[in-house]
């Protein structure tokens, strides 16, 4: 009885020992250091705007205000981005290939990419309208993009023109005072619809920095101003325009470079 004792006593210290060993091995082991993620996103929070006023859903009866005081509607307001370009601290530019955003008011958050590389960004710029690989480098636009695609004619049909075998980079409508005295009511049409090559705008926030964490979401807030397409077109019967009046075009694209804002 003795010795069964003893040896129980002896299994239970060296027991002991072992277990304190394994927790000191345990204890000492080095763990590998976490991994930070070498990407982040890349997210455009865009607002659609009339002046200082958000478009949100579209209301026939809220009332805007032109740049030279005449009041309208807006029934339709949406544009393409495409060819976006980040620069990076160094000065080199990262292309985001085959990215388009079809900006429209029901929607704000557009995913740039998930896979940008931390860092440190001073700038980026963008293409107002759809580039020319987007435009004319696609041979059969009915087929090239998947459903869900900015560019797919078929979810999309409104901002292609089967016609001209391009796509709309900028649709605006509405109604519209034509009154000489602007105090009337917003009643006659206008549209704006421009496309085509000569129609696209660079867009350039080269100073307007940003930074991107791995793992992390990165926000630009960029407001896209629809009431400076008005600029300095005052005759209210002119605000009509499908790529077919070299006049109005040439302000209208002019203006289309110049309605984007960082916040």
């Amino acid at each position: 009885m003795k010795r069964t004792v003893l040896n129980f006593a002896i299994l239970l210290l060296f027991s002991s020992i072992f277990l304190v060993s394994c927790k000191k091995d345990k204890k000492d082991t080095p763990q590998p250091p976490a991994t930070t993620p070498s990407n982040g996103t890349l997210i455009f929070h865009i607002h659609t705007m009339s002046d200082t006023n958000e478009i949100g859903a579209y209301d026939s009866t809220q009332t805007f205000l032109s740049p030279d005081g005449r009041s309208y509607t807006i029934s339709l307001a949406q544009l393409y981005l495409s060819s976006i370009v980040l620069i990076k601290s160094d000065n080199s530019e990262l292309k985001v290939d085959g990215k388009y955003i079809l900006l429209t008011p029901d929607e704000e958050t557009y995913e740039v990419s998930a896979s940008i590389p931390k860092g440190d960004y001073k700038g980026f710029r963008f293409v107002a309208g759809v580039d020319s690989t987007g435009n004319e480098g696609q041979l059969n636009h009915a087929t090239a993009y998947p459903s869900g695609h900015p560019l797919n004619i078929g979810d999309h049909s409104d901002m292609y023109w089967s016609w001209n075998s391009g796509y709309v980079f900028v649709k605006f409508e509405g109604m519209v005072d034509t009154s000489a005295t602007k105090t009337g009511p917003a009643d006659f049409p206008f549209y704006f619809h421009m496309g085509k090559a000569q129609s696209r705008r660079a867009v350039d926030f080269s100073t307007s920095s940003f930074t991107i964490t791995g793992g992390n979401s990165t926000y630009v807030h960029i407001m896209a101003d629809y009431n400076k397409l008005l600029t300095g077109i005052n005759d209210p019967l002119s605000w009509s325009t499908m790529t077919n009046d070299p006049s109005i075009d040439a302000q209208v694209a002019d203006n289309f470079g110049m309605m984007f804002e960082v916040e």
